[in-house]
Formats: structure tokens, sequence, C-alpha cells
């Protein structure tokens, strides 16, 4: 069962204070926060605030971040690009509907990256303490481009606003989309096709 807007929105407020129970950060806790982040920042920034709250917050529990303990560098880095991937796939309108899709998508298994790394790799001291590239499969191309369709007459800031929803644009009214943008994950913006 989804959790409902009022859990979300809790769940995201007490992970921002730094005061989010240890019993209540779960998987699906992690990603609730994730998707939050990657919806409202772009995926490298997302990385960033993440990366700060999560050893912030492991502070809080008295968590030391070891070797085998604490916060895990190729968990964190793969579930971004994973959520990322999957906001880019399937649009949604609020960050509510993104938390919905990657809740009921594969990355709600808990073992779910275990289909691109061994579990020795992936629970190696290595990729704890820093990225460790998958060995089993790639995870998608965080560079790669997003094509956007949006109105010949945007301007800059519809478009930064499309960039920073990473394709997950809703429209605000008029149906008119005769422009394509060409987006990469890092934000450079390119017209392709239109008017």
């Amino acid at each position: 069962m989804s959790p409902s807007d009022d859990d979300v929105q809790r769940i995201v407020e007490r992970f921002h204070s730094g005061v989010l129970p240890k019993s209540e950060w779960t998987h699906t806790a992690h990603l609730i926060a994730g998707t939050w982040h990657v919806y409202h920042l772009r995926a490298p920034a997302a990385l960033e605030a993440i990366r700060a709250r999560i050893l912030a917050l492991n502070d809080f529990h008295g968590t030391p971040n070891t070797d085998t303990r604490g916060y895990h560098e190729t968990i964190t880095r793969a579930h971004v690009v994973l959520i990322d991937d999957r906001l880019i796939r399937c649009p949604s309108a609020t960050v509510f509907d993104a938390v919905r899709t990657v809740l009921d998508s594969d990355l709600a298994n808990p073992r779910g990256l275990l289909r691109y790394y061994s579990e020795t790799r992936l629970m190696s001291v290595d990729a704890r303490r820093g990225w460790c590239e998958p060995d089993l499969q790639p995870l998608p191309d965080p560079g790669r481009l997003v094509a956007l369709s949006c109105p010949a007459s945007a301007g800059p800031a519809w478009i930064e606003e499309s960039v920073l929803r990473a394709g997950r644009r809703h429209d605000r009214g008029g149906d008119e989309r005769d422009q394509v943008v060409e987006v990469d994950r890092l934000g450079d913006v390119e017209v392709i096709a239109g008017s």
C-alpha cells in the first residue's frame, strides 16, 4: 500500500530536519526521500543533498559511518540514477505521484540493486566508501539526452523549469506543443525541432 500524501510529507520533513526515527528509516523511507530530492532537484544536486542529510541523520541516530555500517555511497548514487530514470520515463505531475510511481516499481524491492551488482561488489568497503560501477549490467546512462515537447513560445523560464523537472513537466494550460528541445541530465538545452 502506497503512503498517503501526508505520510510522504511527514517523512520528508523529518528527514530534512534530521529527526526521522531510526525505526522509520526504512527502504521505503529512503525511496521517498530520494524521490522527493530527484523530483525537485537535478540528479547531481539531489545526490549531494541526500548524502548530506543521510550523514546527518546517521549522526542523530548514533549510527557510525564506517566500513561496515552507515552511509553507503554506491547504493545511494545508484538509487538516485534509477529514480531519475524512472521519473523521466514515467512523468508525474506532483511529487506525490512521483513517489507512488517509484514505490510501485521494481525499485521498491530492497534487493533490487542486485540486478546490477553482485552482492560481493555491492557490499564491499570500496562500494560503501565510494562509487563503484555495476559488475552485472550497467545502470541507465545518467548523461543521455531527454527530449521535451514544449510550446514554440517557451522562454528560458519555462525551459529552466522543465530542465529542473528533467522531463516531468505538466501542462499549465494550452495544448500547443510544437517545439522539441533536447535536454541532457546536466541541464544543457538545444532546440532540435519546431517553429
